[in-house]
């Protein structure tokens, strides 16, 4: 049986189709159908070869405007259903692609990758919704070059004096809402967060050694004072050779007495402004900012603290903070 489309409805279907594909298929076939055309002179029109144009005609004429569409890719078949993905994949509901291999496999039991699931989160429409941040005052990569020149040199010099090599950071968590950094979400779709109401602060500190020791604080503020019980509980029992950002903190009057009045068990250098890729706790931070815990409801501000201290004590630090610090630097240009 063949089917016959009007002039009408092919015109109708080209406009509509946004698939270029498919709307040069539809094109072939109205100058076959419309304007009497021969295979022959559309595939001399069209630059395609004589069999091509004779089998979307073929599929055309049984099966109608779908005919010329491409058929379904063979492939090794999906591990779950569409079904369940669907149902995981609810409209409105952000998500993450870590997050959402976790819910497959508490569902299905079907291990999933985070690449995986970036693919099929943009296959049904997703996308992410947060744009990478870049530094506005950054420091030219040839000055970061001659910077970690000097770091070489003064970490071979304090290692020879029995010094521990530290890098250190702090990162601000506002654990009264559900903090979801760049969330997914269907296409022209507004993220709704969830939030308890309350304002409060935790803010975490931690520095990273070379040996793969880790030593963080969680405190509802983060001023000279406590920089300096953290630097003084830092140096208690080892010297330390320390990598800290510029931050104001680190650069208070209190801060700077501090490391003058103990520079025979501390000893401080700064990171090139702009670069928090060269500093491993920002990894840390990366790694404890991605995990499911993090995006999870909790019902008290407590609660979210608490979890947040059970992460933090069970983490195992596998950085290598030397290969970290001294990366290549990426010059960015826009």
């Amino acid at each position: 049986m063949r089917v016959k489309t009007s002039n009408e409805d092919l015109v109708e279907l080209y406009k509509k189709e946004t698939n270029a594909k498919k709307k040069e298929r539809l094109l072939a076939m109205r100058h076959i159908q419309v304007n009497g055309r021969t295979i022959a002179e559309v595939a001399d029109i069209l630059c395609k070869a004589y069999n091509t144009i004779k089998a979307w005609y073929r599929r055309f004429t049984k099966r109608g405007p779908a005919g010329p569409g491409d058929a379904p890719r063979p492939g090794r078949p999906p591990k779950i259903k569409n079904q369940t993905l669907d149902r995981l994949l609810e409209r409105g509901r952000p998500t993450f692609p870590s997050v959402l291999a976790e819910e497959i496999r508490d569902a299905t039991g079907v291990e999933y990758t985070a690449s995986a699931c970036r693919w099929m989160l943009r296959k049904a429409g997703w996308s992410p919704k947060a744009p990478v941040p870049v530094h506005f005052r950054r420091a030219p990569a040839g000055e970061v070059l001659e910077w970690q020149a000097g770091v070489k040199r003064w970490y071979s010099c304090l290692a020879r004096d029995g010094f521990t090599f530290y890098v250190m950071d702090q990162a601000n968590v506002l654990p009264g809402y559900v903090r979801r950094r760049g969330p997914w979400t269907h296409v022209a779709e507004r993220a709704y967060m969830t939030y308890h109401g309350n304002h409060s602060m935790a803010v975490v500190c931690s520095a990273i050694s070379s040996r793969g020791s880790h030593v963080f604080s969680i405190t509802d503020r983060f001023r000279a004072d406590e920089a300096v019980e953290f630097l003084g509980d830092l140096v208690r029992r080892r010297k330390v050779g320390l990598v800290m950002d510029r931050s104001p903190v680190h650069t208070s009057r209190a801060v700077r007495d501090f490391i003058e009045d103990n520079r025979r068990r501390l000893r401080v250098m700064q990171f090139p402004a702009g670069w928090p890729e060269l500093n491993a706790v920002e990894r840390l931070w990366n790694v404890m900012k991605s995990r499911p815990f993090v995006h999870q409801r909790y019902e008290s501000v407590d609660a979210r603290i608490d979890a947040l201290e059970d992460f933090l004590n069970n983490y195992k630090v596998r950085m290598d903070v030397e290969k970290i610090l001294f990366s290549k630097p990426i010059a960015k240009t826009f």
